[in-house]
């Protein structure tokens, strides 16, 4: 949770930096490891679609 009147930028910064000392093999899987999916395309895969999908509709509904 970003504390009230943070600027975003540099809370969100630190939000990543605290993740990323915290869970260190986490961070490097999920920001430096390609994963060769294609993301935005029309060739992504249904299942991959369909998640990302899910994050606005949970967005949305006030989230799980």
């Amino acid at each position: 949770m970003l504390p009230r009147g943070a600027p975003a930028v540099p809370a969100v910064g630190g939000a990543y930096t605290a993740f990323a000392r915290r869970r260190p093999a986490l961070f490097d899987a999920m920001f430096t490891h390609h994963a060769g999916l294609p993301f935005a395309t029309p060739e992504a895969p249904a299942a991959l679609r369909e998640a990302f999908g899910e994050l606005p509709r949970r967005r949305a509904g006030g989230g799980r």
